[in-house]
C-alpha cells in the first residue's frame, strides 16, 4: 500500500526563521507473475498462459502475435517458435513486469518416397533418412500385414499397398504416409497353330495396353 513521508524544511535568515512541510506519497510495485500450462512444445501447439497481479489491476503482455488476448489474465498463445511473453501493469504508478518463456521442440525428421509404382518383388526403403535418438517408429499398412518398428524398413510388396508412419520423440509426434503400387500384367499369346516347314505365321500376344504382333 502507498505510504507518504512528511519533509521539513528549515531556512535561516540572521534573526528569522522560515519553516515549511511537505507530504510525498510514495507508492509501491505491483506483485506480478506470469506461468505457463508447459514451456516445451511442438511448433503450432497452444499454450495456456496465467498471470496474477496483487493489487488487481489492468494487465498488458508482449509480444502480441499468436495471442488470444493481450489485455486479460489468461490468454491462450499459439506457439510457432521459441517466444519469451513479457506481462505488464502498464497503469501502475510504479509498473512492474513477470515473464515466461516457452520453448520449441522439433518433431522427429522423416523423408518417405513419394507414391510410386514398382513390379512385382521389387525393393522399396520406406524412409530415406535414418534413426533419431530417443524416437519411435511405428508402421502399419493397407491393407494389413505390415507392421514394423524400425527407422528404415524395406517392403516388398505384391499389390498396392499404403504405408503409414507414427514417428515420436519425447515432445512431439507425426504421421507420414505413402502409396505403393504394384504394376500388374496378364500377357495373352495367340492360339497354337500347325503350319507346315518353311511357311509363315501371325504371332500376337496382348499384355493389356501392350500388343506385340509378329510373323
Amino acid at each position: 500500500f502507498p505510504v507518504t513521508i512528511r519533509l521539513h524544511r528549515v531556512v535561516s535568515n540572521r534573526a528569522c526563521l522560515d519553516t515549511s512541510f511537505i507530504s510525498v506519497p510514495i507508492d509501491s510495485f505491483p506483485v506480478v507473475t506470469a506461468t505457463a500450462s508447459t514451456e516445451l512444445v511442438c511448433p503450432g501447439e497452444l499454450v495456456q498462459l496465467t498471470s496474477t497481479v496483487s493489487p488487481a489491476q489492468m494487465v498488458e503482455w508482449t509480444p502480441t502475435s499468436g495471442l488470444s488476448c493481450v489485455d486479460c489474465l489468461t490468454p491462450v498463445a499459439t506457439i510457432s517458435g521459441p517466444v519469451t511473453f513479457v506481462v505488464n501493469t502498464p497503469e501502475a504508478n510504479c509498473p512492474a513486469t513477470a515473464q515466461v518463456t516457452i520453448n520449441v521442440s522439433s518433431p522427429p525428421a522423416v523423408e518417405l518416397p513419394s507414391n510410386m509404382t514398382v513390379c512385382p518383388g521389387d525393393t522399396v526403403l520406406l524412409n530415406n533418412l535414418p534413426e533419431e535418438p530417443s524416437t519411435t517408429y511405428l508402421w502399419v499398412s493397407d491393407p494389413p500385414g505390415f507392421n514394423n518398428s524400425s527407422a528404415q524398413p524395406e517392403v516388398s510388396p505384391v499389390q498396392t499397398t499404403t504405408y503409414s508412419l507414427t514417428a515420436a520423440n519425447s515432445v512431439c509426434s507425426l504421421t507420414a504416409t505413402t502409396t505403393i503400387s504394384v504394376a500388374q500384367a496378364t500377357v495373352t499369346a495367340s492360339a497354337d497353330q500347325s503350319i507346315c516347314n518353311g511357311s509363315t505365321a501371325a504371332l500376337s500376344a496382348d499384355a493389356g495396353a501392350i500388343i506385340v504382333t509378329g510373323k
